[in-house]
């Protein structure tokens, strides 16, 4: 009787070995906006940019705006997803926020013949050094983090601590 607790024990543990760090894994890639957007950060950084390098975006996360999501899946697949949105300050401006850089024309012509004012991000979502942030589209840059974090599905087990830990190295 004792040796069959014991191997139960044994297969318990084991078991939970695998399956705490799977769903551990899951929960941060499936929740990475609502944990980029509640995490700690600096007044000059956007952590929901960075994470559009590497996770997709529900559209409902972000009603006002439209979301386009690349993915290529297998061995080296990538996600990558775009924030967009025509007149924003005036009738047919044009703004897209990548996962490096947030870019800003008068016109979506204008946009797409390169015509426009670009702000960098480092790749943890912080502004480039030296970069000039017009307030309207620091603005638009806290609106945008403001709706993420009250639409963005919450975590039925909250790893906050995880991801600020593994984003902080």
């Amino acid at each position: 009787m004792k040796t069959k607790v014991q191997i139960g024990i044994a297969l318990l543990c084991i078991a939970l070995s695998m399956v705490i760090p799977s769903y551990s894994a899951y929960n941060i890639v499936r929740y990475n906006y609502y944990y980029a957007t509640h995490m700690k950060h600096p007044q000059n950084q956007y952590p929901f940019v960075d994470a559009l390098a590497r996770t997709n975006m529900p559209a409902h996360y972000l009603p006002n705006y439209h979301v386009q999501n690349f993915s290529k899946e297998g061995l080296h697949g990538f996600h990558n997803a775009t924030i967009t949105k025509e007149n924003v300050f005036q009738p047919g401006d044009y703004l897209e926020i990548a996962s490096d850089q947030l870019s800003y024309a008068y016109s979506k012509e204008e946009f797409n013949d390169y015509k426009r004012k670009y702000i960098d991000f480092d790749p943890d979502g912080t502004l480039s050094q030296g970069q000039r942030v017009p307030p309207r589209l620091r603005r638009v840059l806290n609106a945008v983090q403001a709706e993420l974090k009250s639409n963005s599905d919450r975590p039925p087990i909250n790893l906050q601590w995880v991801y600020n830990w593994y984003f902080k190295l």
